[in-house]
């Protein structure tokens, strides 16, 4: 069993993510007749130390570079997109409840610091404030990994006044659940194109109370001012929300693409064309494809861990991120699946009648990649305007991401800084 506690230049969480892909591999088919990942998958990835990659030391993490945990991503990805996506979800939370308060860090990690939360970010449902907390009603769609799960993350949006005004605007809370608790029901709707072993689920809450140690304002912590940061000081944790949360959809697409290109050379290798009775993988035209297909996933691979690169290594130098890299960052992420779709759509058509029968792998590790690009982290036409802005030197527009100035500045000041001040956070500031 890998310690989880410890990385060396020899045994760096990807090569970890290779010696466990073999046997994910040969479950990927099981997952997606069974709808949710072996149960075996998740205990070798947790004994691997996978998930508690850019977990705080003091729960027994690693504090990784993030290039390590999203390359490992890839490698579990490869040997089957479900699990992979599982992984990234998963796998993030222990990133972003480092800089959540410590009563809520402790709650979920102390006595077992292998607990597993899943997550419903978009804002499906309301939070109404209520003496000591908010009650929660309404219906969160697709929380992946959930069936491993002990606790769940759901968003609702609060009223907020912000900086200067006495203008109310909906600011984007998240609320910590534990799964266990008789008023949450989790309901078996996860019928879809693809990603189907992910055993995803809805969550449905009917007027439950959440204390308000549990109730979280994402804008404080897209502002790196949470109240964690006091004491979990690794700069890790001072990388952008952007970057780090649209990877969990990044590195699974890549290496869904990645595992196409591994089971269409095995096949095309066996294929020949009864039309005029060439191989195709004799074929040039295939063959050209092949080449593109490499490239475009090359490329995209380079780009998204040389994002990560650069942001950590400015972090660890104490220097500030920049905007215009932290919007670069992001749109450069949310590309990785358009990159995979574009790879593994142009080489299907090559193969025949033969592919869409259900039983051919390849149509399955399509409509993963394919599923992949309808995410939310996956949408570059989100990005492109606060990339240009950023070029421009222009306030950003305001995504969940990039907050506009007014915003940014109210939810420092709800944080306790104040506005100019000495104090104020400079990593991953917009």
């Amino acid at each position: 069993m890998a310690d989880a506690r410890v990385l060396t230049a020899q045994d760096t969480l990807r090569d970890r993510a290779k010696a466990l892909a073999p046997k994910i591999h040969e479950r990927a088919d099981d997952n997606e007749r069974n709808r949710v990942i072996a149960d075996e998958s998740i205990q070798e990835m947790i004994e691997a130390g996978l998930f508690r990659a850019l977990q705080p030391k003091r729960y027994g993490g690693l504090e990784a570079p993030p290039e390590d945990f999203f390359g490992a991503m890839v490698e579990i990805s490869r040997a089957c997109p479900s699990t992979g996506w599982v992984l990234g979800i998963l796998g993030i939370h222990v990133w972003e409840f480092a800089q959540m308060n410590l009563e809520v860090q402790d709650e979920v990690y102390a006595d077992d610091p292998t607990t597993l939360v899943s997550s419903s970010y978009a804002a499906q449902g309301s939070a109404t404030p209520v003496p000591g907390g908010y009650r929660l009603k309404g219906e969160w769609r697709s929380s992946s990994g959930i069936m491993h799960a002990s606790w769940s993350v759901v968003g609702a949006k609060v009223p907020r006044a912000v900086a200067g005004s006495d203008e109310l605007v909906p600011n984007s809370m998240s609320f910590l659940l534990p799964l266990n608790d008789p008023d949450v029901t989790i309901v078996d709707d996860w019928y879809t194109l693809g990603l189907a072993g992910t055993g995803s689920r809805r969550i449905v809450l009917d007027d439950v109370f959440v204390p308000e140690h549990r109730a979280v304002d994402r804008d404080v912590l897209v502002m790196k001012a949470g109240p964690g940061l006091d004491v979990n000081t690794s700069p890790l944790y001072r990388l952008p929300y952007g970057a780090m949360y649209i990877g969990p959809g990044s590195a699974p697409a890549i290496g869904g693409g990645w595992g196409f290109l591994d089971e269409y050379i095995r096949q095309a290798s066996k294929y020949t064309r009864r039309i005029n009775n060439m191989r195709i993988s004799e074929d040039r035209l295939s063959m050209s494809r092949l080449a593109h297909a490499h490239a475009l996933l090359s490329d995209m691979e380079i780009v998204m861990l040389h994002r990560y690169r650069e942001l950590y290594e400015t972090a660890c130098a104490g220097q500030e991120i920049t905007r215009e890299q932290q919007a670069l960052a992001a749109f450069d992420l949310s590309r990785c699946a358009s990159a995979a779709v574009e790879a593994v759509t142009g080489l299907m058509p090559t193969l025949g009648a033969g592919v869409v029968y259900s039983s051919n792998r390849l149509q399955r590790l399509l409509r993963d990649v394919m599923t992949m690009r309808q995410h939310g982290t996956q949408d570059p036409d989100v990005h492109m305007t606060n990339v240009a802005g950023a070029l421009y030197g222009r306030e950003a527009t305001g995504d969940q991401f990039a907050l506009p100035n007014n915003v940014a500045q109210a939810a420092l000041q709800r944080a306790g800084y104040v506005n100019g001040s000495a104090s104020t956070p400079t990593f991953g500031s917009s």
